[in-house]
């Protein structure tokens, strides 16, 4: 193997919304620097995340505990909102069978995550 990365981990701030966006291979190091990623936005004191994965390949069991994890701090601990974008079906599959999706709103797009991940839950009032 070589010594560059399958993966990439990247964020960028737009406004109130910390956009996380992975592309490659997935696996347990990903999900590692995914949560490095997640922790530096909440100690910029932001609540609102999009996840997009439009661009990985796969996404591991370790990568996937990282991505459960991180969901959940935002949410539970942080009272944030998470948005999910880019899900194969299989990941969509997976991420609902592991809980995650238990604390995150799937999106088709991203620009439609970049706007409902600002907007209050109202799943939850009906």
């Amino acid at each position: 193997m070589g010594t560059s990365k399958e993966y990439s981990i990247v964020y960028e701030i737009k406004g109130k919304v910390f956009e996380i966006r992975s592309t490659g291979l997935l696996g347990e190091s990903a999900g590692q620097e995914f949560e490095q990623r997640v922790n530096y936005g909440l100690e910029q004191k932001l609540r609102h995340f999009v996840f997009d994965f439009g661009h990985a390949k796969s996404i591991s069991s370790p990568a996937i505990a990282s991505i459960l994890n991180s969901t959940e701090a935002i949410v539970e601990e942080h009272k944030g909102k998470v948005c999910l974008t880019g899900l194969t079906e299989l990941n969509l599959k997976v991420f609902e069978m592991v809980g995650i999706l238990l604390s995150a709103e799937v999106c088709v797009t991203l620009p439609e995550a970049e706007i409902r991940v600002l907007l209050e839950d109202t799943q939850k009032k009906d």
